[in-house]
């Protein structure tokens, strides 16, 4: 299923960071543990590689460039014979690594076979090479991984100083009645004439091209204008807008932009305070995001916590629950029998209605409806 625009951002914003490093550990654990074990076949040992991948990337869509940068980091390192610092330098600029130039080692020229297949190319390269210059590759993949989640820190703390500043001033009052476009363009002005910022958005145009679906670039079928045409008509061709995206900046303010340009709404949960986008219902005030530690949502505490409410408010709600959730325990251990405690849960739900709608107190409700108190076992009291 396709997200709709924005999700992907609020997930990367609010991934776990634990998770995400123990997850890269094991990556680099089982390339340079398992890569030279005969035991397992290549098989095996490039599926477990790709299945703990795609979980990474399955997390947020963004890792996806974070996972190929240290897939193809451990790749060229032991097929370079140096440490490759420039994949690190190139794919992420906001990295402390600077100025780093790769010259080709005389011997890389000899594994150039062994490229054509990333996964065979680890596996065999880490058979060959000494412990010590193991140990070293080691302690570079490491560096790596503390450079990406140093990254991916940094990226989520812009991020959610952008989606602050988005959030305060979408949600005012002045803006309603424009378009899209021009809350985006006094968005960003703004950003210049309160903050003394640099536009995000206006100023910094993505380039655009078409492309053809499927391409007919690569198609002999026309050699006219005219059959051209045909061909389009023929097949519904679809023409595609795409946009050159050059890093993970450019990713990440493309999709701030399409989210400020699209009036997607966006919302704070009222149970974790953080953004969600609501999918269902515009009305809805609560995320569907895990809690840490428990099988439940925020939208499952949420409902639980509105019925506590409700029920406060409600006279005798509380304590027929109360009383409730003592019986049914009595009767999913047979303590009651399961005609008992129906016979008395239909008694009882009519006594609670009588106490809400004021025809008897809350005492006598409780009187009238703690009849099992002293009960040990079915059929004795």
């Amino acid at each position: 299923m396709e997200l709709p625009l924005g999700i992907h951002l609020l997930n990367f914003m609010y991934l776990d960071i634990d998770e995400i490093n123990m997850a890269y550990t094991q990556v680099i654990d089982l390339i340079t543990q398992n890569a030279s074990n005969t035991k397992i076949s290549m098989f095996d040992y490039i599926e477990m590689l790709q299945n703990l991948m795609a979980q990474i990337d399955n997390s947020c869509v963004y890792m996806h460039f974070y996972t190929q940068m240290l897939y193809e980091i451990m790749s060229e390192t032991p097929t370079s014979g140096v440490e490759r610092m420039d994949i690190l330098e190139k794919r992420m600029p906001d990295t402390t690594v600077k100025n780093c130039i790769y010259v080709e080692h005389e011997n890389a020229k000899k594994d150039k076979k062994l490229k054509t297949d990333r996964y065979i190319g680890i596996r065999k390269l880490a058979s060959v090479i000494d412990e010590k210059k193991k140990e070293r590759y080691i302690k570079f993949y490491h560096y790596v991984r503390e450079e990406i989640i140093a990254d991916i820190k940094r990226k989520r703390a812009i991020l959610k100083e952008e989606i602050d500043y988005i959030y305060k001033k979408i949600t005012n009052s002045q803006l309603e009645g424009m378009s899209n476009a021009q809350k985006l363009y006094v968005l960003d002005q703004t950003r210049v004439i309160e903050n003394k910022q640099d536009n995000f958005y206006i100023n910094k145009p993505f380039n655009v091209f078409y492309r053809a679906v499927p391409n007919l670039d690569e198609r002999a079928e026309y050699k006219t204008s005219k059959d051209l045409i045909d061909v389009v008509k023929r097949d519904s061709t679809e023409i595609k807008e795409l946009y050159e995206i050059k890093d993970m900046n450019d990713l990440i303010r493309f999709e701030l932009l399409k989210f400020v340009s699209s009036d997607i709404e966006f919302k704070e949960c009222e149970n974790c305070h953080q953004y969600f986008i609501p999918v269902n219902r515009k009305d809805e005030i609560y995320c569907n995001r895990p809690i840490k530690g428990t099988e439940k949502t925020c939208k499952d505490v949420g409902a639980m916590n509105r019925h506590k409410e409700k029920a406060g408010d409600i006279p005798g709600e509380k304590e027929y629950w109360r009383v409730y959730k003592r019986y049914k325990y009595k009767a999913d251990r047979k303590i009651i029998s399961k005609s008992e405690f129906n016979q008395w849960n239909y008694m009882a739900l009519e006594l609670k209605q009588d106490c809400a709608e004021g025809e008897t107190t809350v005492n006598d409700m409780l009187q009238r409806i703690e009849v099992f108190e002293n009960r040990k076992k079915v059929g004795k009291k």
